[in-house]
């Protein structure tokens, strides 16, 4: 019963698209047939009584401008499918009109002396069935209104008013009419078919909008998600990243060093996780800017060797990357980022042989390629690798070997970079993965690369001002920042800023500030207040991975430092602001 109902909706509206085509092209086909009658009416103007052929004229003319009237109605008030039926009864009592009107002058009117005069009035109904017919196939009734009428007053006028041999010219006006109507017949079921077609296609593009749609509703909700989670997660390990590091001092024997060296290998980790999912946090909210310059690749080249080669020797693997002269036009820090993945990546899945970083010249182009003796990717999984969180290898699902983010961020990175992450694979035999990247045009002189040096500032007596609403993070801050002979105050919103201020009447040297703080405040604002009352340094520390509030972040100016943040890298930041 249901299937019925939808095929019958369906099915009306295919009538009504035909419908409104042809009102939407009926407009200039009567604006061209209004010329016909005036030709007529002046042609047997002394053959045929005037005041007959006067009111025939009036007749046709205001047929055509009912006609005119009614498609203007219907395009300015488009009407719904279920009046499909009046409109196109409409439509067909005023053809039926016309073609009353003209085989009543094909019957009628008559010229003794000059024939083709009487010709020409055929001409004028047959071409008017047989040009029309395109547009009637889409409401054959409209043809058969006209045609019927109008041929077959044509035909009446030969069998009537004529000799015998015009009964043969009735004859193939018969037989023009039986012709007509099966070849419309045919066009008709040519036309609806290609629009329930048309139909089903609208219908399936609305379907897969419905599906995209629920599909990126999904993904925003993934994404808030994890925002949300990751925020909540980043607070007590960057809390606990603090507190280990106080807890150093405290262990004298071996046992306690020990279980001091797992306990911060296991914080590590953790932070390496979240550290992933900012990554793809602020990828997703487009809060990566790309600043492409002009470098030599051996930079890179001798930077991956530095971090990779310890891990190579400490898993037996050999490593080597191929030396490369050219200089490469892109964002070195997005490209280094997108490197170490992949090598990362590949040192995961690889127990036996080696990993080779390489590259390619090919045009103006480079061409790089991480190629590894690795497991390889099974032809099932090759649909499945760049998903977010799938790991090949991983169903114990072993938080040491990540979260299944690394490729799913190195596709994104090689879209920013303007280019596209391949790969080939054998199962067994290992993979390699590939991208490329424009070459420099003009060569500069190498730069000197250092270590980002900062001027080392002795911290003792700075007052430092901590705003955060999270206790533990606070408390950890504050064991954290007297070890290094600091006076924190702390506070855990803007107005708890101002009141711990005046009450120690004391001017902070220096301001951190969480971004999200209780009653929807921000740290930017906080930070703002402050600034306004104090010229400080403010440091922005957050474990917000939101895409929105990470855009917002980049536009505010302030420095960024995200949780969990190790005490070495607060350290010298703190140090860095203190200095300038």
């Amino acid at each position: 019963m249901l299937k019925n109902t939808q095929k019958k909706v369906h099915e009306e509206q295919v009538r009504s698209k035909a419908l409104h085509f042809f009102y939407l092209n009926l407009v200039e086909v009567s604006w061209l047939q209004m010329i016909f009658p005036i030709v007529v009416t002046f042609i047997f103007f002394d053959i045929v009584d005037r005041e007959l052929l006067f009111s025939w004229l009036v007749l046709v003319l205001g047929t055509f401008l009912a006609r005119l009237i009614l498609t203007w109605r219907y395009l300015k008030m488009s009407p719904p499918p279920s009046d499909t039926t009046r409109w196109g009864w409409y439509l067909t009592i005023t053809t039926f009109i016309s073609g009353l009107l003209w085989g009543y002058a094909a019957f009628s009117f008559h010229d003794p002396i000059n024939l083709y005069n009487n010709v020409l009035i055929y001409l004028i109904v047959i071409s008017f069935s047989a040009g029309s017919m395109m547009l009637t196939s889409y409401w054959p009734q409209a043809l058969y209104a006209y045609t019927l009428p109008a041929v077959g007053g044509a035909i009446l006028d030969q069998l009537l008013h004529m000799d015998p041999p015009g009964y043969t010219f009735a004859y193939l006006l018969l037989l023009f009419l039986v012709m007509l109507f099966k070849v419309a017949k045919g066009s008709n079921n040519i036309v609806y078919n290609a629009l329930r077609v048309s139909a089903k296609n609208h219908d399936l593009i609305q379907k897969m909008e419905v599906e995209k749609n629920k599909a990126e509703t999904a993904s925003q909700a993934k994404t808030s998600f994890l925002a949300s989670a990751n925020h909540d997660l980043r607070q007590p390990v960057h809390a606990l990243s603090l507190l280990v590091h106080g807890l150093k001092k405290e262990l004298r024997s071996a046992q306690g060093k020990l279980l001091f060296l797992r306990l911060e290998r296991s914080v590590n980790n953790l932070g390496n996780l979240l550290e992933s999912l900012l990554d793809l946090s602020r990828l997703d909210a487009s809060a990566v800017k790309v600043t492409p310059t002009n470098f030599p690749m051996s930079i890179v080249s001798s930077q991956m060797l530095a971090e990779f080669l310890p891990l190579a020797r400490e898993k037996g693997l050999r490593f080597s990357i191929r030396h490369c002269n050219e200089y490469v036009f892109t964002d070195r820090t997005l490209l280094e980022r997108l490197l170490r993945n992949l090598l990362n990546n590949s040192f995961r899945y690889t127990h036996n042989g080696g990993i080779l970083l390489g590259f390619r010249k090919r045009g103006d182009y480079l061409i790089f390629e991480v190629w590894d003796t690795g497991i390889g990717i099974a032809k099932d999984e090759k649909d499945k690798i760049f998903n977010e969180f799938y790991q090949s290898e991983n169903a114990e699902r072993d938080r040491s070997k990540g979260l299944g983010l690394g490729l799913s961020i190195c596709q994104r990175i090689t879209a920013l970079l303007d280019s596209e992450l391949s790969y080939t694979s054998t199962e067994g035999r290992g993979s390699v993965f590939r991208f490329q990247l424009p070459i420099a045009l003009i060569e500069p002189r190498p730069a000197i690369i250092t270590e980002p040096a900062y001027k080392k500032v002795d911290l003792t007596g700075k007052i430092l001002l901590i705003v955060d609403d999270d206790i533990e993070v606070l408390q950890a801050m504050i064991q954290l920042t007297k070890n290094w002979n600091m006076q924190p105050l702390t506070a855990r919103n803007g107005n708890e800023a101002f009141d711990v201020l005046e009450a120690r009447h004391l001017s902070p040297d220096a301001i951190i500030c969480d971004h999200r703080l209780g009653d929807s405040e921000t740290g930017i604002d906080v930070i703002k207040q402050i600034q306004h009352r104090f010229n400080i340094p403010a440091l922005m520390i957050t474990g917000d991975t939101a895409p929105e509030n990470l855009l917002a972040l980049e536009h505010s100016g302030f420095p960024i430092l995200h949780k969990p943040v190790s005490p070495d890298v607060l350290f010298r930041t703190l140090s860095q602001l203190l200095s300038d």
